[in-house]
């Protein structure tokens, strides 16, 4: 008997899925940064052989000042700073000695993004002019790259151009002319600068050649990558410098409305920085920014999550000079602009998951509903709870099907690091509820949970597989000054041990490695016995 998965418009509604939350920024390399060479595949090779089916990553655009992938400075460009050396090397573009003269940073524990800022791109200069005299710009692939991704490489070669031109000024601080998109003054940089913007699509053209063959290599080995794509959009981003109209601005190209949140118990609004969103505008092109970003992220992953989703039903917008209010967003009576998503994701047969966290109004709950988008759950918000106890909805016995379980996010603490700030009696009920007997049996105990629920994915971040504490947080909410640097030293922590837990449990909790042809040729009971062996380390 075969326990087939159910179709609802061409789509799977229900797969029990696992995986690991893992930014590629953060991967082992030499090189100062994750990137997209034998690393990344080596974690590949990590996730398949723990029967992982999922990949979680970040936002992979290329960062600006702060550097958060949440603050890309292109909706559909690739972060230039994770093209690997080591590939350029074999394609005869750079020379292990020319790598070598660069220096990326010391600590094997933490990105220095100042010293990848001012030789990341110089190393890629050399490859560059290597790639030139070998004809690279004339051979019909790049040619034909180009060609396909016209609608915002030409914007973002042109705007990173004159960013380096302007001593890396935001677009808003240029010229008169520049700064505002001027049809004969940009044909004149094109023209006049031609090698120089050709450099930037270079850099795209080898960024786009590396990730495909990674997530080849990914889904050759049963592995989907998910993509987290941010709902704002950085201020100083080409995006915004192209299309000033879809984004609430003022005359000189200033924010007129900035998105964020209330403040907590009555505290001051927290402003993100990123202008808001002009609807009125967006809807009048018929959607046709939006679909060109959602489509290029659907070219690049199997999945998509998409942050802050509360915000195509209501909005917090904040003036320059005065308070915060709640709007209504594009979807807040029927579906407009999540139909233009939701079309994409249909098409592609990919799942949407939807950051449904805070601020939810019911409206919310039916639109994602109605789109059988999935919605998240963070184990975290149950620790120390005091307050709704068995009414926690992030509990795992509340989970629904069309759930994504995480212990945690990019933003919350690691979970050794979070009980570590808790007092026994905070951890009672937890622990109570977990059926564990020490605060050291909760993080696995949690595990277990979650894997067991009825969620449909589970994803775990790295540092809570690995039972890191809070040294290893990638995002520290009150201190982006230390945010998005930490690196795992090396994948010597993934030991055969972890990577069996994770292969027992997977199997155990119907998540992975129960086939028909693995139970015809082994037998139910002796996967089973080997599953707990993996798990428990004793049968």
């Amino acid at each position: 008997m075969s326990l087939d998965l159910v179709d609802l418009n061409g789509r799977k509604i229900y797969e029990r899925e696992a995986g690991i939350l893992m930014p590629l920024i953060s991967l082992p390399s030499k090189y100062g940064i994750g990137d997209l060479g034998k690393e990344a595949r080596e974690f590949v090779d990590i996730l398949h052989n723990s029967r992982q089916q999922l990949w979680a990553m970040l936002p992979n655009g290329p960062v600006g000042y702060g550097n958060s992938p949440y603050q890309s400075i292109s909706s559909c460009a690739g972060n230039h700073y994770v093209i690997s050396p080591e590939l350029l090397i074999e394609d005869g573009l750079l020379t292990s000695k020319e790598v070598r003269q660069f220096d990326f940073g010391t600590n094997p524990e933490q990105i220095d993004y100042g010293k990848l800022f001012d030789n990341r791109v110089k190393m890629l200069k050399i490859a560059y002019a290597r790639w030139l005299k070998e004809g690279g710009h004339s051979s019909q692939e790049f040619l034909s790259f180009k060609f396909c991704n016209y609608a915002w490489l030409q914007d973002y070669a042109t705007y990173m151009y004159l960013k380096e031109k302007n001593e890396h000024k935001a677009w808003f601080d240029w010229d008169e002319k520049l700064k505002n998109h001027d049809s004969s003054a940009l044909a004149k940089e094109r023209q006049n600068h031609a090698k120089e913007i050709g450099f930037w699509e270079f850099a795209q053209y080898k960024f786009f050649k590396q990730w495909e063959k990674l997530k080849e290599y990914a889904n050759q080995k049963g592995i989907k990558i998910i993509g987290d794509i941010p709902f704002y959009i950085n201020h100083d981003s080409s995006d915004v410098w192209a299309h000033r109209d879809l984004f609430e601005l003022n005359n000189d190209g200033s924010v007129k409305l900035f998105s964020g949140l209330p403040g907590e118990n009555g505290g001051m609004d927290i402003r993100w920085g990123n202008p808001c969103y002009n609807w009125h505008n967006i809807k009048k092109e018929n959607y046709a920014w939006l679909a060109q970003r959602i489509e290029k992220n659907a070219e690049m992953y199997d999945i998509m999550r998409i942050d802050h989703a509360i915000a195509f039903v209501h909005y917090y917008g904040i003036k320059q000079f005065g308070g915060g209010t709640w709007y209504e967003g594009p979807d807040m009576f029927k579906r407009s602009a999540t139909d233009v998503i939701d079309a994409v994701a249909r098409q592609k047969k990919m799942d949407i998951i939807v950051e449904n966290l805070g601020n939810n109004i019911q409206r919310t709950h039916d639109l994602y509903d109605q789109l059988n988008w999935i919605g998240m759950r963070i184990f975290n918000y149950t620790v120390g709870d005091m307050y709704y106890g068995t009414r926690n909805i992030h509990l795992p016995s509340l989970y629904a099907q069309n759930v994504a379980a995480y212990t945690g996010t990019h933003d919350n603490e690691t979970l050794t690091g979070l009980l570590a700030t808790k007092s026994d009696k905070e951890l009672e009920y937890i622990m109570s509820y977990l059926n564990v007997k020490s605060r050291k049996e909760i993080l696995w105990g949690a595990i277990d949970t979650l894997y067991k629920s009825s969620a449909c994915k589970v994803i775990l971040p790295v540092q809570d597989v690995l039972s890191l504490d809070d040294k290893s947080r990638v995002c520290y909410r009150d201190n982006f000054e230390k945010s998005w640097q930490w690196r795992l030293k090396s994948f010597d922590a993934f030991d055969e041990k972890i990577q069996k837990r994770l292969n027992g449990l997977t199997v155990l909790s119907a998540r992975g490695g129960m086939t028909d042809e693995r139970i015809n040729q082994e037998g139910w009971q002796k996967i089973f016995h080997k599953a707990i062996g993996d798990r428990y380390g004793h049968y």
